[in-house]
């Protein structure tokens, strides 16, 4: 594992106990620029709501978190609803 965010939660899932973690993407269009994923008609992505369905029936629990970029939708993120 290279991305050192990822080794730190994976670190802290084994201490507590889990087999193992599973990230996913809320934006099918990642970009570390914000103004650049607000010029995207869909950043969401016509499939990632049924790819985190998937994902939600394959984990015991969910925890879900972002970064602190500025927000790139402006009503609250439909996965909030799952």
């Amino acid at each position: 594992m290279t991305d050192a965010t990822l080794k730190r939660r994976s670190v802290r899932a084994a201490r507590l106990g889990y087999g193992g973690f599973a990230v996913a993407n809320a934006f099918a269009f990642p970009s570390r620029t914000p103004a650049v994923m607000k010029r995207q008609a869909d950043p969401i992505g016509e499939h990632s709501d049924a790819e985190i369905r998937v994902l939600l029936l394959l984990v015991q629990d969910v925890l879900c978190g972002w970064g602190r970029m500025e927000p790139i939708l402006v009503e609250p993120h439909p996965y909030c609803h799952l």
